[in-house]
């Protein structure tokens, strides 16, 4: 009795990536065992990678969140921060070769909307940077979808409902801070 009290003891100071679950997928795991912040700064990062670390990006709509997500300031703006960060990686790896499904693409309107949504009241010392690096990175990621290398007419960018709302809230964000912001930012 005293030995089996023992090995549960032990089992419970070992990590539980240690343990294999049945039905567990092991390359999902390794896959979202990094942060989030250093999927999006991996310099090899692809675009689809990308995308989809804009899935792990939580919102406060979501279902079944932990509590301290919700009420905790710093957690809202570590997502407002990962999701600006994210934004401007994807308007630098993205070229106008690329795919334009990534505009019709959940995960681009989910990184835009993690940028978007406030906590309860902005702090433009730290939110308002994020929100300007969100918007940078939108204005290259568009700038290099309408490009035409070749002189000829822009080409024409379709926006999902989602996307297209999430990119009028930001706007709206940046527009209700940029007068509790100096003029240098």
């Amino acid at each position: 009795h005293n030995m089996s009290l023992s090995i549960i003891f032990l089992l419970l100071l070992l990590p539980v990536s240690t343990f294999a679950f049945a039905g567990t997928n092991t390359a999902a795991n390794n896959k979202n065992s990094i942060s989030i912040g250093e999927a999006i700064q991996q310099s090899d990062a692809t675009l689809e990678q990308l995308l989809e670390t804009a899935s792990r990006l939580w919102l406060p709509t979501d279902d079944n969140l932990p509590p301290h997500l919700l009420s905790q300031r710093v957690h809202h703006e570590k997502r407002q921060r990962w999701a600006s960060q994210l934004l401007e990686r994807i308007g630098t790896v993205y070229d106008n070769n690329s795919e334009s499904v990534i505009f019709e693409d959940d995960r681009l309107s989910r990184a835009i909307r993690a940028a978007a949504v406030p906590f309860d009241k902005d702090r433009p010392d730290k939110e308002g940077r994020y929100v300007r690096q969100a918007l940078m990175g939108m204005h290259t990621l568009l700038g290099k979808a309408v490009e035409d290398s070749y002189g000829g007419p822009l080409q024409e960018v379709l926006l999902n409902h989602d996307t297209n709302d999430d990119m009028f809230q930001l706007i709206q964000r940046a527009e209700a801070m940029t007068s509790k912001l100096p003029l240098s930012q």
